[in-house]
């Protein structure tokens, strides 16, 4: 599928009795009833505080040098959206050269290990739905997908 094709904006869905709706509120509602419908929160879901308490022992071990994380940030997909962050892996890619950016990312990442607390950030998401197959006036048309900050 041609992307620039993919990339239209969802205007007017079909609703249950047969209207269209008519303000983008309103075909956002749709889209969450209907991506709601067909997806569950897993048992296993981090708690609202985001503590990985079952894990502290495990990650407690973790570590993460300078290299590793030059390497990582250098094998970012540049061709994968930014998120609620706002930040473009090319960015980070290129902020990868600087050796004070790297220290500060293995710092983050060695104090969210030492913590085993997720910021709150990193929980947030930007859904945007993608058309797959069917009519376009109809939410089961789409399938939600998911932008995270690219960092974690």
């Amino acid at each position: 599928m041609n992307k620039k094709k993919s990339n239209k904006i969802v205007s007017c869905l079909r609703k249950a009795n047969g209207q269209t709706t008519t303000c983008p509120k309103d075909t956002a509602d749709l889209l969450v009833e209907s991506f709601d419908s067909v997806f569950t929160l897993r048992e296993e879901a981090l708690n609202e505080n985001c503590v990985l308490e079952n894990m502290a022992e495990q990650i407690n071990e973790f570590t993460v040098g300078n290299e590793e994380g030059v390497q990582q940030l250098n094998s970012l997909n540049i061709y994968k959206a930014a998120g609620p962050d706002s930040l473009h892996p090319v960015t980070i890619k290129t902020l990868a050269e600087n050796e004070n950016f790297v220290i500060a990312v293995t710092v983050l990442f060695q104090a969210v290990a030492s913590t085993c607390c997720i910021p709150n950030s990193w929980k947030r998401a930007v859904v945007t739905a993608l058309h797959k197959k069917g009519p376009l006036n109809d939410a089961c048309s789409y399938r939600p997908i998911s932008l995270t900050c690219i960092l974690p």
